[in-house]
């Protein structure tokens, strides 16, 4: 498992750093002349579509099941951003906890669930 962690983290912080980086060029380039929304969409399917593959190729390496576990990883992706965003809410906006504070708190637990949920869920891994 610690190897799995290890693989996960350093694909995670590259995950971000892709995500973060690639949103920044796209809305800099691309805002005004098309849709926030419609770019908002493309930057997050580029993004997730990253992260599966690192995820895929790199950390679980499971040999199949393409189509399926692509969707799945959106699921889990979809769960994060409930999460996030509701457990932001709680902790800053009805627990009075400073932002900053809210939003580590939230990464973390974020972090850990879509780790087990990929291993568990997306990629059919067994805890080693």
């Amino acid at each position: 498992m610690t190897q799995f962690n290890n693989k996960y983290i350093i694909c995670g912080v590259w995950n971000t750093v892709f995500g973060y980086l690639f949103g920044l060029f796209v809305y800099t380039e691309l805002l005004g002349r098309l849709n926030f929304l419609v770019l908002s969409v493309g930057i997050n399917i580029v993004c997730i579509t990253m992260s599966y593959l690192t995820y895929k190729l790199i950390v679980f390496k499971t040999k199949d099941n393409w189509i399926r576990e692509y969707i799945k990883i959106y699921l889990v992706y979809g769960v994060n951003a409930v999460l996030g965003i509701f457990g932001i809410w709680i902790l800053y906006e009805k627990l009075l906890i400073p932002i900053w504070i809210s939003q580590a708190l939230i990464i973390f637990i974020v972090t850990l669930f879509s780790y087990f949920a990929n291993l568990k869920f997306t990629f059919h891994r067994k805890i080693v």
